[in-house]
């Protein structure tokens, strides 16, 4: 860890810029295997609203798909994928389909004859697979594997809804939050080990956020001399929600979650906004929000790049001489329904518009974002970001109609952006300026 003499102080709010711009299956649960038709993903357990709506979504078009979710930690999806003959002994759950998002039933996981365990046909993470390497030294990628990615999540630093004192913390000021666990150097009101609830050095969240904050995962507070016990290192996102809600310490208590566990808990917890450091020189002079504005949910300071902490989901499976997905080869699961769900998140261009929308419909009811919503893209966790254009068409205005509208298609709100102009065909967006394409019921740049 860095010795450092500077004093950091949480980011300023200045100028309006927070701008509104499951245990081990018991032997009475049934087998995963008796749903039939199972693909076996293990990973991120920030990455389960995404597949719950996914789930309902497969349902839906008729397909006889079951999704089995294990959610050891990103890193560790990855490694049970990537080493031969491995099995993942995390409790097992079956996304039932008949609810939306779907539900989970605990079942006994011992497919393909593993004696302990389920071999993993999907490994989901929410960090680029590099990080992976680079901080949990699992193996690298092969020509045999290939990273498929998915909808785009944001990670957060949050708090109780009620703690409105301190809005913003800065990615020097996070440094020393996590990397000194409120001891030696201290950031007002974060100063108690046992109210900082993180997560194990494999987890996607806690490696994404380190990336943003420039302090690796080994370094977070779980493993510092000053850790005053490990009650806060939690084994997944549900329990950071509930560690961080239970806290008696309002003001002091803070927890790293993805967007999607603070969004469905916004009553009772609320994300800080983020200051960041520029990687290519200079630092943001505000913090930001995910959305908006702290009301919002159209991830528009996500989307637009000013919000720093996010990137794609990664659905990494085995592939074929040709590059199409193919299951473990201990799993005996089927190839064509492997191909089917990494089609579906990875908004592949063989669905159908029907299907596409869909899962515009389904990243929003995950709260995450459809890559046709996004405007900017990135290559590595940390790393700048580019202008983008998706080839699909952008579906941004409608993405933040169903956000204001509660994530149901049925009653759609009004956009964010003020560009955003209700459309039936091209023709209706002649006088819109650039945006000329109709996309989604909205007129858009194409």
């Amino acid at each position: 860890m860095r010795n450092t003499t500077k004093a950091f102080v949480v980011g300023a709010l200045a100028g309006g810029c927070i701008l509104a711009t499951a245990t081990r299956a018991h032997a009475a649960n049934p087998a995963c295997n008796s749903f039939g038709h199972t693909v076996y993903i293990a990973g991120s357990s920030a990455s389960q609203p995404i597949l719950q709506a996914l789930a309902y979504q497969l349902k839906q078009a008729g397909s006889s798909i079951s999704i089995i979710y294990e959610n050891p930690s990103s890193c560790q999806g990855l490694t049970d994928l990537l080493t031969t003959g491995m099995t993942e002994t995390t409790g097992a759950s079956y996304l039932d389909p008949s609810t939306n998002p779907a539900t989970l039933t605990a079942c006994d996981a011992t497919n393909g004859g593993a004696s302990a365990g389920s071999y993993v046909d999907i490994g989901v993470s929410d960090v680029f697979p590099q990080t992976c390497v680079d901080y949990s030294n699992i193996p690298a990628l092969t020509s045999s594997q290939k990273d498929f990615w998915g909808p785009v999540q944001a990670m957060v630093m949050a708090v109780q809804a009620g703690q409105t004192m301190y809005p913003s913390i800065s990615a020097e000021a996070a440094y020393v939050v996590f990397g000194w666990a409120g001891q030696t150097n201290t950031i007002a009101p974060w100063t108690d080990p046992q109210n900082m609830f993180i997560r194990s050095p494999t987890s996607g969240t806690e490696s994404m956020i380190s990336k943003a904050i420039g302090l690796p995962p080994t370094k977070w507070l779980a493993q510092s001399p000053f850790d005053g016990g490990t009650a806060q290192h939690e084994s997944g996102s549900g329990a950071v929600v509930t560690a961080l809600k239970g806290s008696t310490n309002m003001m002091g208590a803070i927890g790293i979650l993805s967007t999607e566990f603070v969004d469905q808990n916004r009553s009772t917890l609320h994300a800080l906004a983020f200051q960041a450091k520029d990687p290519n020189g200079g630092d943001q002079e505000c913090g930001y929000l995910p959305d908006s504005s702290s009301t919002t949910f159209d991830k528009l300071n996500v989307r637009q790049g000013r919000y720093a902490i996010w990137g794609p989901l990664h659905f990494v499976a085995n592939v074929d001489g040709s590059g199409k997905p193919q299951p473990n080869g201990m799993s005996g699961d089927a190839a064509a329904d492997v191909q089917t769900v990494i089609q579906y998140l990875n908004f592949d261009a063989s669905l159908t518009a029907a299907q596409t929308l869909q899962m515009i419909q389904a990243s929003a009811k995950a709260y995450t974002v459809p890559p046709c919503a996004m405007e900017v893209s990135r290559t590595d966790d940390g790393g700048g970001v580019a202008s983008q254009m998706p080839a699909s068409g952008m579906c941004g205005c409608y993405y933040e109609a169903l956000a204001a509208g509660g994530n149901n298609p049925a009653a759609l709100g009004m956009p964010t952006s003020s560009y955003c102009q209700a459309c039936t065909a091209d023709a209706d967006c002649a006088d819109a300026g650039i945006y000329k394409k109709c996309n989604y019921g909205f007129c858009e740049v194409q």
